[in-house]
């Protein structure tokens, strides 16, 4: 009820809906007081245009929480990324075979696959060394770190990693994918 009648009131406000999630996987729904238009102005400001290229970059954002993975799906839209979410590893593997994106935002905490082991199948795949795999997860012990990198990982993102910072590994694979 809180939801539609928060999306109800972004929409007549032309702004957004902030979600918080709390550790028990509830939700709280709050309309943001910055219209869409203001929140996109100020995000373009503070980011350095991408190089131009003959397609647009392909990312795919894996996590187990539908909203994590979605929300971040979306934001990257914004940014005229082409982007799709996965909500587990099997489905992580289905969409690289089948759809190729550049890069991948990997959970490492998920039920059956993890993301250490998804990233390994991946990796093993005849394309699997074209794709940049890019931990994003809230693992951030020298450990965690040294396990990322030994499962074959790209680079190791803490959540909540700054938008900014997720472009910027975006617009590094830009440079080095190949059209």
């Amino acid at each position: 009820m809180a939801l539609s009648h928060s999306k109800r009131y972004a929409n007549s406000a032309r702004s957004a809906i902030l979600v918080a999630y709390a550790d028990d996987a509830t939700a709280s729904f709050a309309p943001s007081a910055i219209p869409l238009s203001v929140m996109r102005a100020n995000l373009n400001s503070q980011l350095r245009p991408m190089p131009s290229q003959s397609r647009t970059v392909r990312a795919l954002v894996v996590d187990d929480h539908m909203g994590i993975a979605d929300g971040l799906s979306q934001l990257l839209g914004l940014f005229d990324i082409d982007a799709r979410a996965a909500y587990s590893g099997h489905d992580a593997i289905d969409k690289f075979s089948s759809w190729k994106p550049d890069v991948i935002f990997m959970d490492i905490d998920m039920p059956g696959l993890d993301g250490y082991e998804t990233t390994r199948t991946i990796r093993a795949s005849p394309e699997g060394d074209a794709v940049h795999i890019i931990a994003l997860t809230a693992r951030s012990s020298p450990e965690d770190r040294k396990r990322v990198v030994q499962s074959g990982f790209d680079a190791h993102l803490i959540k909540p990693a700054p938008i900014a910072t997720i472009l910027s590994i975006i617009d590094l694979c830009k440079v080095r994918t190949p059209d």
